[in-house]
């Protein structure tokens, strides 16, 4: 027979037991919705042997030759679009570019509208970054993106948030910079380290860029057996929209 000791011991660990075991699955929980809530970030290819190329900062003046460039080598690309940075996406030769992109089969991903550093920043003025961008793509064509690319690979728990509210996952690159001083050189020494594949971004606003950079990196990688496909197809088959409609026609919405 059980002491009295022994019982009122074995008592207040049951009571201990029952009382903590609440507190502990409901962290768990909290954690595990914490993740649910925030976006997925994409920062690299996954398929072997493919070369993403992303143009950031357009629509801009040498969006359509982009477009040429990497028809004529069969490749596909990716524009990180804006709504009004270094010009304004309604403008009727952005439209025409943007138009053509996407009917080339060229992916369009969301850089947000006024290419803002988001990190830091309040709630709602990232989910007005993003509304703004997400209405102009979807009257120009009728798409809403699956991704969002942070400008300057800047973000925060709250930029997550309001990326994964909006229904989009984030992704950035591996390679380049938002910057005007891309070389070949620098593509030289990228492929001595011969990497299983590539994330790259460059600069749409970057004259030799466009006109030295990309054809020499088209020919040289396209050489070694890199496949250039869309950022989507080179994250293994990631989604490229999330919403598909008719595209609107201009009216007096259509201005930065």
């Amino acid at each position: 027979m059980l002491s009295a000791s022994r019982i009122v011991v074995a008592l207040l660990s049951i009571a201990t037991l029952t009382a903590a075991a609440p507190t502990d699955v409901t962290e768990r929980d909290l954690e595990l919705e914490t993740r649910a809530s925030k976006a997925k970030v994409y920062t690299k290819c996954s398929k072997k042997n493919t070369f993403a190329l992303a143009f950031a900062d357009g629509p801009y003046q040498w969006t359509n030759q982009i477009i040429d460039t990497l028809d004529q080598a069969g490749a596909k690309g990716t524009f990180y679009v804006n709504g009004a940075y270094i010009g304004c996406i309604y403008d009727p030769g952005s439209v025409q570019n943007v138009k053509k992109a996407y009917s080339h089969g060229h992916q369009i991903v969301s850089h947000t509208y006024g290419h803002t550093d988001l990190k830091g920043k309040t709630a709602s003025l990232i989910d007005d970054e993003l509304h703004r961008l997400d209405d102009a793509l979807l009257k120009i064509l009728g798409v809403k993106t699956a991704l969002v690319a942070p400008p300057f690979r800047s973000y925060d728990n709250t930029v997550l948030e309001r990326i994964k509210k909006n229904g989009q996952d984030a992704v950035t690159w591996d390679f380049g910079n938002e910057s005007f001083f891309e070389s070949t050189s620098d593509y030289d020494d990228l492929l001595k380290k011969k990497p299983k594949n590539v994330l790259a971004l460059m600069d749409e606003a970057s004259f030799d860029s466009i006109n030295n950079v990309l054809p020499y990196v088209l020919k040289t990688f396209g050489a070694k057996g890199y496949k250039f496909v869309t950022v989507s197809e080179c994250l293994g088959g990631v989604k490229d929209y999330i919403k598909k409609q008719s595209p609107g026609s201009p009216d007096s919405t259509w201005h930065c």
